[in-house]
């Protein structure tokens, strides 16, 4: 399996989409257009013919079989759209003749443009370097056609590199290549959807300086994301984190989804810049943690980051959150919770699971579709914890301390750091005294 550690901020890395975007229009969905097209073995463009269930090959973008042409007929499923003369890009797992052909994620019933045909038909080849894709990609940022638009963006952004690093630490690196001044732009510019605008701050951040940092100040006002805190972390540094810890944080008028994303910003930054200090981190984090509505999301991050004093604290709210259940035992399971804020399927983000990728994909997924947002409506938020969310982050945050990197060789460790690890077994096993099935569905679900 990954690091605890990489995995960890992985999972960050992706809740920077997720709290900022997840009910966008056309970033709602994680497969992308380049990998959908890559994944199944043929894709053409059709045009629906009259009737029901059949459609004319105008343009094959992918065939594996060697034998679509122009001017094949298909069956087509009710997903597809049937209005005259529209043009449908369509996949299909089948390559026999009398296979079914469906609409990828991410494409609408009505059709796509002569934009979309040519930007998947010139896709790089599977399996292409990212530098390929990268350049790609940059040409049909901001493009007129928002499918066009919204899956470049995303294809930037989701997933990881071969040599194990998020795209965007490949990003950053390459800053120099990235539109500057049309980021400059876009980031201002309130007609852009914000599924695109928060994504294009994070990247000006890697090409901006700091006095650029004004653009992108959030305030209490603002119905900020994660991506837009971090990049204005990133380039208003230790100054901008404590603006935040006094004017977001510390007003409690901030309300916890803020808070949360807040939180899931901070990871990313310590990844991505080394301007700020770990250990200011971890302050701002613990402030966050102080909310009890937020608090599932900062038990995360303090994992992530490493913070490891937060043991003790953690354990006592173990034990307090266990009797209030016990007194009021909660009707639905965690699961059930789960399913009840589902909004969008975002398993799969990341690509096909492998080398522990399971465990980051459940757990990005239970971060975004569990307790984002705060019982209540959004202007008058209960400050509560989420009982089952809680306890179970808090066995996940157990798990990942003693399994972490830089736990595993424990006769070289200093003293303190040696006595965290003992401390962290110790409760780990109090855990399991209180409850054996919630530590061993925790080690199963995410791979510990």
């Amino acid at each position: 399996m990954k690091s605890v550690s990489l995995l960890l901020l992985n999972v960050l890395l992706l809740c920077l989409l997720l709290t900022g975007a997840a009910e966008a229009q056309g970033l709602s969905h994680p497969r992308t257009l380049y990998k959908q097209v890559h994944y199944w073995p043929a894709t053409v463009v059709a045009r629906p013919l009259p009737g029901e269930g059949e459609a004319e090959v105008v343009r094959v973008v992918k065939d594996l079989s060697g034998k679509l042409k122009t001017g094949d007929k298909i069956l087509i499923g009710k997903s597809v759209g049937t209005k005259a003369d529209s043009l449908q890009l369509v996949v299909t797992s089948s390559l026999k003749p009398d296979a079914q052909w469906y609409l990828p994620f991410g494409i609408s019933p009505e059709g796509i443009s002569e934009a979309v045909v040519e930007y998947v038909t010139d896709f790089p080849e599977k399996g292409a370097d990212f530098e390929d894709q990268f350049q790609y990609q940059l040409k049909y940022l901001e493009h007129a056609d928002p499918v066009i638009a919204n899956d470049a963006l995303l294809q930037l952004f989701a997933g990881s590199l071969p040599d194990g690093k998020t795209k965007l630490e490949y990003l950053k690196e390459h800053a120099d290549q990235l539109p500057a001044e049309k980021l400059r732009k876009w980031v201002a510019d309130q007609s852009i959807p914000s599924q695109r605008r928060d994504p294009y701050k994070l990247l000006f951040s890697f090409c901006g300086t700091p006095d650029d940092a004004s653009l992108l100040k959030p305030t209490a006002k603002d119905d900020i994301s994660a991506m837009g805190v971090a990049a204005w972390l990133i380039l208003s540094g230790t100054k901008g984190l404590t603006y935040l810890d006094q004017q977001l944080i510390g007003n409690r008028e901030t309300p916890p989804v803020q808070l949360m994303k807040i939180s899931a910003a901070l990871p990313t930054v310590h990844r991505l810049d080394d301007a700020i200090p770990l250990e200011a981190l971890w302050k701002t984090n613990r402030l966050i943690l102080e909310r009890p509505s937020a608090a599932a999301f900062a038990i995360i991050t303090g994992s992530a980051l490493g913070d490891w004093s937060l043991l003790d604290q953690l354990m006592q709210l173990f034990e307090t959150l266990s009797e209030q259940e016990k007194k009021n035992p909660i009707a639905k399971s965690i699961d059930d919770q789960l399913n009840d804020q589902i909004k969008n399927d975002w398993k799969g983000l990341l690509g096909t699971p492998s080398d522990g990728g399971e465990w980051l994909t459940n757990l990005g997924r239970d971060l975004t579709h569990r307790k984002i947002r705060p019982r209540g409506t959004k202007q008058e938020p209960t400050e509560e914890y989420n009982t089952p969310v809680a306890r179970e982050f808090i066995v996940v945050y157990m798990l990942s301390c003693v399994n972490s990197d830089k736990m595993k060789n424990a006769e070289n460790l200093p003293e303190p750091t040696k006595l965290q690890l003992l401390k962290a077994r110790s409760y780990l096993k109090h855990i399991k005294d209180i409850d054996p099935k919630l530590v061993a569905r925790v080690e199963s679900k995410h791979n510990f």
